[in-house]
């Protein structure tokens, strides 16, 4: 039947029904044990917030839940007719109904994508890593539109080969330079919360770990290789290939021979008689030279047929261009060839056999890594999403828990990571968990605010990442084309996501605003470039003016009540009402500026550089 009304409220009310009716499901029938498993873990904390004498904060209301959710879910802020919609639902069930509806949108895949490509990137060692970058963006958005498990990402992201810039899955390995080394301490980090890279040199000095379990891990990488090859246009082709056979293993030549070649017999090889070989002569001079460097053992400047014959290739220890085998380095004779190590698994215990081929090295430790039977693979991920959402994790930092740590609040965290593992790694049903929990709808408390015993009695305020803040600001500038196909006022073209490369809007923006996501939210300062860019940005200036095509020209022009076009650029950048307050003070404010459009541009970039606009509250 047609909607015939005019009036906004009653066509609102239709609309919500209709949202209500045929939104999709992206729990596939999990929602259910999805409200169990929060529940379960709600009366945990409470419980032991009950028993540190905490009181927990309220739960927040419509409009902060919707856009605290919009933002950790798919990156991106509600527009203020999906704030109208969203208060206006009369459903009991209707935030449970809002998470289900954005772990369905593309914006979901979007924002985690961008969330794992800074974890992955922001630690690269390899220069070169930015060339893998998008089409890790690409297949990782795969990843998350598909729901894959996360075991099975992780698995790809170690155990891939092939082309650099056509394969995704490469990214990790290359943006380490396939170093052993940063690929083991990387992977220990990100996938098990533990940061056994302090084990290289000497054992842990803190943990458990010791310096044997280091180099065994970095023990299942040394076969990989980088391979360049130049194309047509001279551009560099990168490709993660398995080296299983030391190719320079040649046969050594036969004492019978050397003497031959020995022509003065005095029991030792110059180069000028390696020179007058007949054939490849030359050749053979430079491997001379080569060799002098290590078989040349008492330093004499020349070798014996002896030397020669016996004299033992360097360590095929070969960082980023495969290696046969992994040498634990002799710290007190850093020129050795130091210790050979066999492939295991630090955490728990498993040893691999010999012999095995890259992919199979690297293939076990997945498997390993990923088993039900490690702990430290769920409880990392449970403890990262966790700290994510909700500003402070079970452990802090989240990449170092470690067996000598204890967490917040041990059984709910282990309540949440056991369902985790029985939902087969499922990353929507973990983030829908989290989000319909109390825990996660609660105000928030700064740090300052803080007490002991209340974790998790209420939420922290999280900085936005650069990908973040850039949607953001697209949604409140407006990206869309205005009269006569102009944009927006300029801003529109700088929030743009075209163009491609580092000089696109969206990465530029993330070089200057972006963070390692790692990081605990307390050792994230804000820097002078960035305070800089949003006060005096000339783009900025543009988008916000009040003439033209801008949103706040279309909010003057809407509204000519002071009051209500406040309230309107209130909702629209902070998502909220005004207090009264606040109406006051912009009112004044107006009042007194050169023109009515001069003391609106002033109230909204106020409220674009307020905190309250670049975090997440």
């Amino acid at each position: 039947m047609p909607v015939r009304s005019k009036d906004p409220l009653a066509i609102a009310f239709v609309v919500v029904g209709i949202i209500a009716a045929t939104g999709s499901s992206a729990l596939a029938g999990n929602g259910s044990e999805v409200r169990t498993v929060a529940g379960r873990i709600d009366e945990i904390l409470e419980r032991d917030a009950k028993a540190a004498e905490v009181e927990p904060l309220p739960l927040v209301n419509d409009i902060d839940f919707l856009r605290r959710v919009s933002l950790d879910l798919t990156g991106n802020i509600p527009t203020p007719s999906q704030i109208t919609l969203f208060e206006l639902s009369p459903r009991e069930t209707k935030r449970s109904d809002l998470i289900e509806k954005l772990l369905g949108s593309e914006g979901y895949a979007r924002n985690w994508t961008a969330y794992w490509r800074d974890v992955i990137y922001r630690r690269a060692t390899n220069m070169r890593a930015p060339i893998s970058q998008p089409v890790f963006e690409k297949w990782m958005n795969t990843q998350f539109s598909e729901n894959a498990a996360w075991d099975n990402i992780v698995t790809d992201l170690l155990t891939a080969s092939g082309h650099v810039q056509s394969d995704g899955a490469t990214g990790m390995i290359f943006a380490h330079e396939g170093q052993p080394e940063e690929i083991a301490a990387e992977a220990s980090r990100i996938f098990l919360g533990i940061q056994i890279q302090c084990a290289n040199c000497h054992d842990h000095p803190w943990d458990d770990w010791k310096r044997e379990q280091f180099h065994q891990l970095t023990a299942y990488f040394p076969r990989i290789k980088l391979r360049r090859e130049r194309t047509d246009k001279q551009v560099a082709d990168w490709y993660v290939e398995s080296v299983d056979r030391d190719r320079r293993q040649r046969r050594k030549p036969s004492e019978a021979l050397l003497r031959r070649l020995d022509r003065n017999q005095d029991g030792f090889l110059a180069k000028a008689e390696l020179a007058r070989m007949p054939r490849g002569g030359d050749r053979v001079s430079k491997y001379f030279d080569r060799l002098m460097g290590y078989a040349d053992k008492n330093s004499d400047g020349k070798l014996s047929i002896r030397e020669f014959a016996t004299a033992e290739r360097p360590s095929n220890d070969n960082p980023g261009r495969g290696s046969t085998e992994h040498y634990m380095p002799d710290l007190t004779d850093p020129a050795s060839k130091g210790t050979l190590v066999q492939p295991a698994f630090f955490a728990t215990g498993s040893k691999s056999g010999r012999g095995l081929k890259d992919s199979d090295r690297r293939g076990e430790l997945a498997s390993l890594m990923t088993s039900n039977s490690n702990p430290w693979f769920s409880r990392a991920f449970v403890n990262r999403m966790w700290a994510q959402l909700l500003g402070e994790g079970f452990y802090m930092p989240i990449d170092d828990m470690g067996p000598a740590r204890s967490a917040q609040h041990e059984e709910a965290m282990q309540v949440l990571a056991d369902a985790f593992v029985q939902n087969d790694y499922d990353i929507k049903w973990l983030l829908a968990t989290i989000t319909n929990t109390r825990a996660y709808q609660r105000q928030l408390r700064t740090a300052d605010d803080r007490v002991d015993g209340d974790a998790f009695a209420a939420t922290s305020p999280m900085r936005l990442r650069g990908d973040q803040l850039f949607d953001a600001l697209g949604t409140v500038l407006g990206t869309g084309q205005g009269r006569n196909g102009r944009r927006a006022g300029g801003g529109g073209m700088m929030m743009s996501s075209r163009g491609n490369g580092r000089r696109s809007p969206r990465n530029q923006m993330n070089s200057l605003f972006g963070f390692d996501p790692s990081t605990p939210q307390e050792d994230l300062k804000g820097s002078i470039p960035q305070a800089l860019f949003m006060m005096n940005s000339s783009l900025l200036r543009m988008a916000t003016k009040a003439d033209g095509f801008t949103k706040l020209a279309q909010i003057l022009n809407k509204h000519k009540s002071d009051e209500k076009a406040i309230r309107a650029v209130y909702l629209l950048v902070l998502g909220r009402e005004p207090t009264a307050a606040e109406v006051q003070i912009c009112t004044d404010h107006i009042a007194d500026a050169n023109s009515r459009g001069d003391g609106f541009e002033d109230v909204m970039w106020s409220l674009l550089n307020s905190a309250e606009f670049t975090s997440r509250r």
